[in-house]
């Protein structure tokens, strides 16, 4: 199960481990949130990869919670905007950005 087919991050996920892991699942499905992702899979309908920080406390306890390490354990940001916007200060904001992704709560389950 994963949230939205459109998102590359989701995409090169779930197909490094389809690959790595010789998998082919019978279906895959896309709830389009991930509150309806999370009760369907502690309905037991699937299985899924999201970001650590998406695990919200209310389904924790309803749910299976497995870690991965490697490459499922990183990702990458892009900043885009338009290049003549007057209204944004690039530098101020990238730098909000990156101590944001650096910010060592985003370890935890929940946060």
């Amino acid at each position: 199960m994963l949230s939205s087919k459109k998102c590359a991050t989701t995409t090169r996920n779930y197909n490094t481990l389809f690959n790595e892991g010789n998998i082919t699942p019978k279906r895959v499905v896309e709830c389009g949130s991930y509150p309806v992702l999370f009760s369907s899979i502690a309905a037991g309908k699937g299985v899924s990869l999201v970001l650590r920080c998406s695990i919200s406390g209310e389904v924790q306890n309803k749910i299976k919670i497995h870690e991965l390490s490697g490459q499922f354990n990183d990702f990458k940001i892009e900043l885009v905007y338009r290049t003549d916007s007057p209204y944004l200060d690039s530098t101020k904001f990238r730098g909000i950005m990156t101590s944001l992704f650096q910010d060592p709560r985003l370890h935890n389950i929940g946060y």
